[in-house]
């Protein structure tokens, strides 16, 4: 059982590192942060769903 621990440890320290998709390219050639823009996407899509389910 000890022996499965290690493994496991191991396995989750790789120094993989993940694929960039072509909009993390184009943040960071341009110098934006991606994460601002999901934000403005997600509270875009939000404030129109509240004025939708007001009317």
């Amino acid at each position: 059982m000890g022996e499965e621990k290690d493994t496991m440890a191991r396995d989750a320290g790789t120094n993989e590192k993940p694929e960039i998709t072509k909009f993390g390219k184009f943040c960071r050639k341009h110098g934006i942060n991606s994460n601002l823009i999901m934000l403005k996407i997600t509270l875009f899509v939000m404030y129109g769903v509240d004025i939708f389910l007001s009317v």
